[in-house]
């Protein structure tokens, strides 16, 4: 598997959606922020939209199974 994606990789060297040039000027006016993120999601807007995709589908499917989380609290000690 890492040869395939090393191979893949390689295929579309120069041919990324994102400027590199371009991100490392943005992480430098981060830098000048008053209030600078705590995280930076760098990614082309294509990119960033299927990554929002699949953030939200992974929360709809997190929330629906909310319930299983629920039942790993401690129960409350009735005090006597």
């Amino acid at each position: 598997m890492t040869k395939h994606l090393i191979r893949g990789l390689r295929a579309n060297r120069g041919q990324e959606d994102g400027d590199p040039d371009r991100a490392a000027q943005v992480i430098l006016d981060v830098v000048d922020l008053d209030e600078p993120p705590r995280r930076l999601l760098l990614l082309c807007s294509h990119a960033l939209a299927r990554a929002a995709d699949m953030i939200g589908r992974q929360l709809a499917e997190d929330r629906k199974r909310a319930f299983l989380s629920a039942r790993t609290d401690f129960q409350e000690v009735a005090t006597e």
